[in-house]
């Protein structure tokens, strides 16, 4: 992808990388959580639509939730949107976003995101947590879950939603509280529980104050 010096005998680019990778294990069983799922799920809908991600996006949810600015994704060296991670973003916009998935996906009277798709994601299935509580993600997440592209962990009153990026990335969104906060930083290590247990509990201590 560009991210590192690239290897000798390596493939260029994303997409000739992901036809050389092969199933480990059958379907099910303990959580497992790998950034390459997102990029296998951002090629079908390139494939599916005949569209690139970014005028997915922009077309179906960054224009229609009312975003401030443009977005950027970073790309591969054969031009490939990177789906696991790259979004550049405003904070501003990034919050809008989170609006949108606490209003439960829709501005207004237009839906955007399938109100069934987030309810799915909030309120998964018992063999969804269990597949989580038995996973190497459980520390960094007591309690939660992983679910329809986001992480989840169990607020005072209902799930609290994020989107994670690594060193420090978050956008946090508690219905309950009806918060939404995001975190621009850069760690120094690209995941650090301690500092995700402290970002969490400091939003939701605001959410708590402000409701």
């Amino acid at each position: 992808m560009g991210w590192a010096p690239r290897n000798h005998g390596d493939p260029l680019g994303m997409y000739p990388y992901i036809l050389t990778i092969r199933g480990e294990q059958e379907h099910g069983g303990t959580f497992v959580y790998r950034s390459i799922d997102s990029d296998v799920l951002g090629w079908v809908c390139e494939r599916a639509t005949g569209q690139r991600m970014a005028d997915l996006v922009a077309a179906r949810v960054w224009e229609p939730m009312g975003a401030f600015h443009d977005a950027e994704f970073a790309v591969d060296p054969l031009g490939t949107a990177i789906h696991d991670g790259g979004l550049s973003a405003t904070a501003r916009d990034l919050a809008r976003f989170g609006l949108l998935l606490l209003d439960g996906g829709s501005v207004g009277s237009r839906q955007i995101i399938p109100a069934m798709w987030l309810r799915d994601a909030l309120y998964p299935p018992a063999d969804i947590m269990d597949a989580f509580a038995g996973s190497a993600s459980a520390p960094y997440l007591p309690g939660g879950w992983y679910r329809n592209q986001f992480w989840f962990v169990p607020g005072d009153e209902g799930p609290i939603m994020l989107a994670l990026g690594i060193h420090g990335q978050m956008l946090f969104v508690e219905p309950s509280t009806r918060t939404v906060g995001v975190k621009l930083s850069s760690w120094a290590a690209p995941q650090d529980p301690a500092r995700l247990h402290a970002t969490i509990e400091s939003f939701r201590a605001i959410g708590r104050a402000l409701a």
